[in-house]
């Protein structure tokens, strides 16, 4: 069908403009195997600090490693270990090695701070964690403050209560591949639409249904293939890393160079040194690709064809300065969220148009839904994204209240994004109906920051609301969002800084204020609910921008 399709009994309801692909009843890590075991010598990963290769046959031999030391270790199928690290190549043998064994892996970010450690602990109770010597502390104060102990395996040095991870591992060690398609592989964090994050439950099937979607149709979509090269600075642990870095690339026999962080110089160095075709961005690099004179000095990336932006939107004109700069085929960017394994459009090869995330992927139903609740019938109409198909989560992990607030009866999961379809069936995203934050791809959610502040002695109410990352913030334009705290005073020796350190110790940096204003009350609603749109216009009203 030319165009997207819709059926016509009920309310309307969009499809891809590519029919659907026929996905495997497989496990992940079955997948995987497969694809190494036919490839043994193709270098698929790089460490970028180091230099060191990993073959697929290396990759795979570490996994069933660290599948047989977790089964010694006591950990059974079923359960869940943490993996607690920057970006490294022994990364994916983790959690791989987790699948094989039938342990779900929950993805934390070594950014985390006590707080949302506590967090995470408390949904998914790991069993074991696997971690580096510099984070040790944070994990164990945080089983502490919760009055947990779990066991600790260090990749570096270990330290008194923890375990080498050499030692771990058991390379002739014995287990049983687990096969459940419908078993848990993955639990990724996600604010969902309010309070504090959310593990968010993955299945095989929707992992490897996700898989197959994204790299379906290798004209429109992704179309790795072992002539690709990709640099992974985006974390391991976001779900735009997953499906990028650990499941498409390996996939493709693609090789990847993973960096722990982003950091300037080394960036520009690997992707000249290892000839990147394709660099994998959020909007914050895509600044320092445009405006840091290192990159102009570095001139010209012959091999870099491609920028792809995701996990926070990218404004047209810096698409086009950079398509323009770089000389590059085209800058697309997509659209996805943790909840549907990640990807449900992606920008086309053939036809990116600046500022749209691209076509539907295949396997998927789209109903856009308007203000008056009602499916829109008509293209160029706004309305909000309710997507159904594999890829939606199976879940918020043990929390049925939060998964049925946000997957309806009929399967559609209502994903708060307000979009448009186009003539030529781009997807056009031009607003939330949820009050998530996007900082540098990360999501923030107001009640989690408020909750955190109401709990301070000296402040009486508080209210959070997104503001744009520029000079009034002392940021730089085009960099997203960053948090505004709108706060109604108990004590009148309260500061500034003292409503910024008191977040700033409890929070990744990402989740730090930006600005705190001082304010009588805050509006509300007569229910109580805050009126965050009335915060959004006493910003615009003082000249300030509320969103990029």
């Amino acid at each position: 069908m030319g165009g997207c399709g819709s059926r016509e009994d009920g309310p309307k309801i969009w499809t891809s403009r590519f029919p659907n692909v026929d996905i495997p009843d497989t496990t992940l890590h079955k997948l995987m195997s497969e694809v190494f075991q036919k490839n043994p010598d193709k270098v698929v990963l790089i460490d970028g600090i180091s230099g060191e290769e990993w073959t697929g046959g290396k990759l795979l031999n570490a996994a069933k490693s660290v599948a047989a030391g977790l089964i010694a270790a006591g950990v059974t199928p079923g359960d869940v270990v943490a993996v607690y690290l920057p970006n490294t190549p022994v990364y994916l043998s983790i959690v791989y090695g987790a699948l094989l064994a039938g342990v779900s892996a929950t993805l934390i970010s070594p950014a985390y701070q006590d707080f949302e450690l506590e967090n995470a602990i408390k949904i998914t109770e790991p069993k074991m964690w696997f971690t580096l010597a510099s984070f040790v502390k944070n994990v164990t104060d945080a089983f502490e403050k919760i009055g947990t102990k779990q066991t600790v395996v260090v990749m570096d040095s270990a330290s008194e209560g923890t375990t080498q991870f050499s030692e771990f591992v058991k390379p002739d060690g014995a287990f049983t591949e687990a096969t459940d398609t419908n078993a848990i592989a993955l639990l990724c964090y996600s604010s969902g639409t309010t309070g504090l994050p959310k593990a968010v439950a993955l299945t095989h099937k929707n992992l490897v249904s996700n898989l197959h979607q994204v790299m379906s149709q290798p004209d429109h979509f992704l179309g790795f293939n072992e002539n690709t090269v990709l640099l992974a600075v985006l974390p391991f642990f976001h779900i735009y890393g997953v499906i990028m870095f650990l499941m498409a690339a390996p996939f493709c026999n693609t090789t990847t160079v993973s960096m722990p962080k982003f950091e300037p110089e080394k960036y520009i160095e690997n992707v000249k040194k290892y000839k990147v075709t394709i660099a994998h961005v959020a909007p914050p690099i895509v600044q320092f690709l445009l405006k840091h004179p290192m990159v102009a000095k570095a001139m010209p990336f012959d091999d870099l064809k491609e920028v792809f932006c995701a996990a926070a939107p990218l404004a047209p004109e810096p698409a086009e300065e950079l398509k323009a700069k770089l000389k590059l085929d085209v800058v697309r960017q997509g659209f996805g969220m943790t909840e549907l394994s990640p990807v449900g459009a992606c920008g086309d090869k053939q036809n990116a148009k600046t500022g749209s995330v691209g076509l539907l992927l295949p396997n998927q139903e789209l109903k856009l839904i308007g203000d008056d609740g009602k499916a829109i019938s008509k293209r160029n109409e706004r309305g909000e994204m309710w997507i159904r198909g594999p890829n939606v989560m199976q879940g918020y992990y043990k929390n049925k209240e939060a998964t049925d607030g946000c997957i309806d009866p009929e399967g559609f999961l209502h994903t708060g994004d307000v979009a448009f379809l186009d003539d030529d069936d781009q997807l056009w995203i031009v607003d939330r109906t949820k009050e998530l934050i996007k900082v540098k791809g990360f999501q923030v959610a107001p009640a989690e920051l408020e909750g955190h502040l109401l709990a301070h002695p000296k402040i009486a109410d508080a209210a959070v609301i997104g503001v744009a990352a520029g000079f009034d913030y002392g940021g730089r334009e085009g960099d997203g969002q960053l948090p505004k705290a709108f706060v109604v005073k108990k004590d009148d020796s309260l500061t500034e800084d003292e409503v910024k350190e008191y977040i700033k110790k409890d929070f990744v940096d990402y989740k730090c204020l930006a600005a705190v204003e001082f304010i009588d009350a805050v509006p509300k609603s007569a229910s109580g609910k805050i009126l965050r749109k009335d915060l959004r216009k006493k910003e615009e009203d003082a000249g300030k921008k509320v969103f990029a």
